[in-house]
């Protein structure tokens, strides 16, 4: 399987393709994009031809409307390993830098002990204080009000 797919990469052969996406921006100022469900075109006259005809016709009849909800397991608990991968994958920061921001952290009461692998609490443990105290912050005041809100219980 891995040599297969290996293959099929070495092999792949780029080709240009179009998309066709319009933004509407409703009474309130709110932007709504609208995808095309073929999603790609790999001719570019068609392409064309079709965008011509949305700009005559500036009015579009909605056909169909689907939702889902959609839930998000929470985060699991960050141990050193995967702080230093998550600060390095999201913003380029270099292991060393990662650790010395997360040791100001640790001398400002703001998180554990950078260097515990601890990742598994207990069930009894109160975060509400904790948490509490975040909520005054206006950079992540509202999501720690949010957490209150919906119980604050750790993933083990």
């Amino acid at each position: 399987f891995i040599v297969e797919r290996y293959l099929q990469r070495e092999n792949f052969i780029r080709e240009p393709f179009w998309k066709i996406a319009v933004e509407h921006q409703t009474e309130n100022g709110e932007f709504c994009e609208f995808t095309w469900e073929r999603n790609r075109l790999f001719e570019h006259q068609p392409c064309l031809m079709i965008y011509d005809m949305i700009m005559d016709e500036p009015l579009a009849k909605v056909m169909d409307i689907k939702s889902k909800n959609k839930s998000k397991w929470r985060p699991a608990a960050l141990d050193t390993v995967e702080m230093e991968k998550l600060a390095s994958r999201k913003l380029r920061m270099t292991g060393k830098k990662t650790m010395e921001i997360a040791e100001k952290l640790y001398m400002k009461g703001l998180i554990s002990y950078p260097r515990t692998e601890t990742n598994i609490f207990p069930s009894e443990i109160n975060l509400n204080p904790l948490i509490q105290n975040q909520i005054g912050d206006q950079r992540w005041g509202a999501f720690a009000q949010r957490v209150l809100e919906n119980g604050p219980h750790p993933r083990n």
